[in-house]
């Protein structure tokens, strides 16, 4: 069993004049910019070990012998060491108000103050240990999956010699670079075993690779070695991400475009990455794409409970459809008011709407007004449409503004909604060519007449038929269906409310496939007339 000692003290301090001396606190110097080193943590004891030096010690000596590493670095790998020789018994930490670098070792330093590094790596060694790293560097190319945090680069560097140091000579152009216990920043020092440790963190949106430029140094030898990292998109965000989703990292689909592939892209991600919430209400889109409401209803309430937002604005649009559930318009505005106060446009614009026309719930005119045109800044289509009809018309103490009803619904065409179009006449532009099949014209000569006598009826004679006056309306007269005779249909009234659509017709409401319950612009019975 190792001895222990007693509670360990502050060992060491560094500051940029001096790089390494005793901490002495009552000399009545300031405290700004020193570190103070402890080899455990407060009321722990640090341990002895079993050789000629405790493993605090043993690690502080053989890595603060490393050149070019600033002092916050060295502390990291001294406490890694300790962590591990200690079987995490130990932890050292320090105390520190540095606000400058500070180098132990830096290269310009005379000769004799590296002895002990040269002569455990002739200089022939260490060309070649800087050598296999540069070439360990050039030849990584990492793909990184965007919105699951950081991500280990994995390099397997090929050494661990303290005398091989790194500085980062380009900062990768997006995202974070960093090691488990710090960010690093452009001009960081590395030291070998702190490599493959490296993590990056792509930034959401970017899609461009990025490259990272290394200098590798040990002695008086150097090299330069870059490294290509390549943003991309994890299957189950292409396949069944949600639109203007906060917590989303592409673009998104309407439930329509949902594929048959996207549960299985989905529960691969939820198996790999079971911390990251976006992946399991994904799943459940994916889910109830696919006619599984029950296992879909799960999956995003899973999301909501781990604070996916989308999530509850989601199961509130469930309820308020009676999607696999009974009809619950109260539940609905409730998760809709949650979902909207952490800034979700669908559930604002949900809420917006319950409140402007007092759906459910007591009507606040200036609030709903206020969440729509938030949501609609946003981008949401469905706002935009709710809000032509409200200035166009003026409803509800908002008085008529026809020029910002139009600015509406052109914000709305530019993102392709065909509501928007149909309000404004335009037919939609994603209409799918229709194949046209020229009929085959049959031609026939008659060449005999038949002549055939009818007798005179017998009969009383009838009554002639008045005939009726001929009537205006020209709208289509009652059709035979497949499945029997019907109704003419009604005149159309100039309703506007129908439920936001993609490009192909699918509500955009929710995953279920129809409106949001009270559409503002849904008990329209009047004409737009914006022209």
């Amino acid at each position: 069993m190792p001895q222990q000692s007693v509670p360990a003290q502050g060992l060491l301090a560094a500051r940029p004049v001096d790089r390494l001396r005793r901490y002495r606190p009552c000399t009545g110097e300031s405290s700004l910019n020193t570190l103070i080193a402890f080899a455990t943590e407060p009321g722990a004891v640090a341990y002895d070990g079993t050789g000629a030096l405790s493993p605090f010690s043993s690690a502080f000596s053989r890595r603060a012998l490393a050149p070019n590493q600033e002092i916050r670095a060295v502390m990291a790998a001294v406490r890694r060491d300790v962590v591990k020789a200690t079987n995490g018994k130990q932890v050292p930490w320090e105390n520190s108000s540095l606000v400058d670098d500070v180098v132990l070792m830096p290269n310009d330093e005379p000769e004799g103050q590296q002895v002990m590094v040269e002569q455990t790596q002739p200089a022939s060694e260490r060309g070649l240990h800087i050598t296999g790293a540069a070439e360990a560097v050039d030849n990584h190319g990492v793909s990184i999956p965007v919105g699951v945090g950081p991500v280990p680069l994995k390099l397997d560097f090929p050494t661990n010699d303290p005398a091989v140091s790194l500085k980062l000579a380009s900062y990768p152009a997006t995202g974070t670079l960093s090691l488990p216990d710090r960010t690093l920043s452009p001009e960081s020092s590395l030291m070998a075993d702190d490599v493959d440790h490296l993590r990056y963190e792509p930034q959401i949106g970017s899609a461009a690779p990025v490259e990272v430029g290394f200098q590798i140094s040990a002695g008086k030898a150097s090299k330069r070695a870059t490294m290509k990292l390549s943003p991309s998109v994890d299957p189950c965000d292409q396949a069944a991400g949600a639109p203007l989703d906060l917590q989303g990292v592409a673009p998104g689909r309407q439930p329509n475009e949902i594929g048959g592939g996207a549960v299985e892209a989905c529960e691969t991600a939820v198996k790999t990455y079971p911390d990251v919430t976006r992946f399991r209400y994904e799943l459940g889109r994916a889910l109830l794409a696919s006619g599984k409401v029950d296992e879909a209803r799960k999956a995003i309430q899973e999301a909501a409970d781990k604070g996916h937002v989308r999530a509850v604005f989601e199961l509130g649009y469930i309820a308020a459809s009676g999607t696999g559930t009974t009809v619950d318009p109260t539940k609905a505005n409730s998760l809709y008011s949650q979902a909207s106060d952490k800034g979700d446009p669908y559930a604002m614009a949900a809420w917006g709407r319950a409140l402007f026309n007092g759906l459910g719930v007591q009507s606040d005119t200036g609030k709903g007004l206020d969440l729509l045109l938030k949501a609609a800044a946003m981008g949401h289509i469905n706002a935009m449409n709710d809000l032509a009809v409200i200035f166009q018309e003026g409803r509800n103490g908002v008085p008529a503004d026809s020029v910002r009803a139009l600015a509406f619904l052109r914000a709305g065409i530019e993102r392709q909604g065909v509501y928007s179009m149909s309000i404004l006449g335009l037919p939609a532009r994603s209409a799918l060519p229709v194949a046209v099949c020229k009929p085959k014209v049959v031609r026939k000569i008659i060449t005999k007449i038949k002549v055939v006598k009818i007798p005179t009826p017998t009969t009383p004679p009838v009554t002639e038929t008045p005939v009726k006056p001929k009537q205006n309306d020209t709208w289509p007269a009652p059709w035979r269906g497949s499945d029997g005779d019907h109704d003419r249909p009604s005149r159309p009234s100039g309703d506007v409310g129908a439920p936001e659509t993609d490009n192909t017709g699918t509500p955009e409401g929710g995953s279920t496939g129809t409106s949001d319950t009270g559409s503002t612009v849904g008990s329209d019975t009047g004409s737009i007339g914006l022209f």
